[in-house]
């Protein structure tokens, strides 16, 4: 249930970042944000694999993950170790992965539907959550995908863009 909390926060922070702005670039966009979110993150898991490695000899259990290989942590690098099918160097490595591929999406709709009023990206927003709430949760080989998650980050998305909405009764 935690996790669908970040998600709704996630996209309530994405939104805000993108709100009342025009993106003529959206892979620019993209790119920044995984430059600022990757040199950390593999830090983090160096860090995390040296902490492993290290604890190896004392600690005995089959909860350790196995060393990394030059090519599982490429695929972290890139965001796509569950996609390429490798095991996660952390828990969390799944969180970040995906929570990148829901700033990806709502950065291309930006760009893809932006009008003055927004009315548009807002509707296409609200049905790519019920699509995902209803058809696309429900399928677990989609985990890994953006779409299995975004009604929880379209709401914050929403939640955010219903914050500055003009609408009238």
């Amino acid at each position: 249930l935690a996790v669908q909390v970040f998600l709704v926060v996630g996209g309530y922070l994405a939104a805000q970042s993108v709100m009342n702005k025009s993106i003529s670039h959206p892979f620019i966009s993209i790119a920044k944000r995984y430059l600022r979110l990757v040199p950390f993150y593999l830090f983090a898991l160096a860090i995390i694999s040296l902490a492993v490695a290290v604890s190896r000899n004392t600690i005995h259990a089959s909860w350790l993950p196995n060393e990394p290989s030059f090519w599982q942590f490429l695929a972290h690098g890139l965001l796509m170790h569950d996609i390429l099918g490798f095991e996660a160097l952390s828990s969390g490595a799944w969180y970040v992965a995906v929570d990148f591929q829901l700033y990806a999406l709502l950065i291309i709709l930006c760009h893809t539907l932006h009008t003055e009023n927004h009315k548009r990206l807002s509707i296409v927003v609200a049905a790519l959550c019920a699509v995902s709430m209803w058809l696309f949760n429900r399928m677990d080989e989609l985990d890994i995908w953006a779409i299995y998650f975004f009604a929880a980050y379209g709401l914050g998305v929403l939640a955010a863009w219903a914050k500055r909405s003009t609408f009238e009764s």
